[in-house]
């Protein structure tokens, strides 16, 4: 019996949509995999999806250039908090919409002190 890929990746308990590769892929209402070439973008992006885009590249950069201690102190607070998040994770959601009230109540929770992530 011959298996396709999209069924291949069902059996392994696979689910995925977006782009993967060349492809785009997403399932129907019904289930059903489909696949086909990603096609080009028909406009440029708007000056709003720009802005995004490069707020999302800040953190990241950001994230990318934090001192091993801090990034480190940013990954246990993940794994001690019991949540399914990495630290890379709460450090994104944090530096794109600051609560320091929630972020203050995650450090007491897990004993990670508040000046170990800056």
């Amino acid at each position: 019996m011959r298996r396709d890929q999209a069924s291949l990746a069902q059996i392994l308990g696979l689910n995925y949509a977006g782009d993967i590769g060349p492809y785009t892929c997403y399932r129907t209402k019904q289930g059903k995999h489909v696949w086909f070439l990603r096609a080009p973008p028909r406009s440029p992006a708007s000056e709003h999806q720009r802005q995004q885009r490069l707020r999302w590249t800040t953190v990241a950069a950001a994230w990318r250039s934090l001192p091993g201690p801090v990034r480190s102190a940013w990954l246990t607070l993940a794994a001690r908090s019991g949540i399914t998040a990495t630290g890379y994770n709460i450090y994104l959601a944090y530096s794109l919409h600051p609560d320091i009230a929630a972020l203050a109540t995650l450090c007491r929770r897990t004993g990670i002190n508040p000046e170990d992530l800056t």
